[in-house]
């Protein structure tokens, strides 16, 4: 019947929208993963950074 075949191909782009909506959310979910891991690593720099001065400062006030 022309209707079963419709339905069919309706179920078909259902299917093929909720994949490639699944692909997006994976990716989308990939992208932000990289980017937290990129802010971790700015953060650790910082952190570094930040330990740094206090054992300059720290070396700098033993010397005085």
């Amino acid at each position: 019947s022309l209707l079963g075949t419709e339905s069919s191909a309706a179920r078909q782009s259902t299917a093929d929208k909720s994949g490639t909506a699944k692909v997006d959310f994976v990716q989308a979910a990939q992208a932000e993963a990289a980017d937290a891991a990129d802010a971790s690593d700015a953060a650790g720099a910082t952190a570094s950074k930040t330990a740094d001065k206090s054992i300059s400062a720290s070396a700098t006030f033993m010397i005085e």
